[in-house]
């Protein structure tokens, strides 16, 4: 099933990397030579979050500047779902640093959580445990840009360092270190998540 996600996810990340062979500085580059930005792209409901998933997948790519054992990397993560282990397989503890497994839609922390109010949070983005509740769920606070806290359940997150890896056996040689491995997370998980949008739309399905 992670495949059926990974397939338009791969797709997407070849558009990333179009746009960046090409050296383009805004937007991405589509196949037909369009260049798709934030004033002509899609008006359908979440095209703007996935709008601006796919760049920040963009910039992550373009800070990397991966090599071609790196690339493998990257698009082993943007294929197979679960590259990470779930958090719950062992003790989360307040201050553990986590990653999302895949894109979250949780209740806001606090009162305006109350309100039915939601906090977005795409895939591979980091963040922090900053209260244990019950039923197995966190408080997290979210490093996106900006500081934002939700709850979600463990099983939805995967620890950041110490968590065991799942990972295709063509690209384990090509794993990067260091802050190089989570800039390659990070622009697979944005690649998924953009590809769990595509998914959802009428034509796709």
């Amino acid at each position: 099933p992670g495949v059926v996600i990974g397939l338009p996810a791969l797709a997407v990340l070849r558009v990333v990397e179009r746009t960046l062979e090409g050296k383009h500085g805004e937007g991405l580059l589509l196949a037909g030579g369009q260049l798709l930005t934030d004033q002509n792209r899609p008006a359908v409901l979440g095209a703007k979050m996935a709008y601006m998933w796919a760049i920040e997948a963009k910039q992550a790519l373009a800070q990397l500047r991966p090599e071609e054992s790196e690339k493998l990397y990257v698009e082993a993560c943007a294929l197979w779902e679960g590259v990470e282990a779930p958090a719950n397989d062992v003790e989360l503890s307040h201050g553990a640093r986590v990653v999302a497994r895949a894109p979250l839609k949780t209740p806001a922390a606090g009162i305006v959580g109350v309100f039915g109010l939601t906090t977005e949070v795409a895939q591979g983005t980091e963040g922090q445990v900053i209260e244990i509740l019950s039923s197995g769920s966190v408080k997290v606070c979210w490093e996106s840009g900006r500081d934002r806290t939700g709850v979600c359940k463990q099983r939805e997150l995967s620890l950041l360092d110490d968590a065991p890896r799942r990972m295709l056996h063509a690209a384990m040689k090509g794993e990067p270190e260091g802050e190089r491995r989570k800039l390659a997370i990070l622009a697979a998980g944005r690649v998924r998540s953009v590809a769990i949008f595509l998914t959802k739309l009428p034509f796709f399905q």
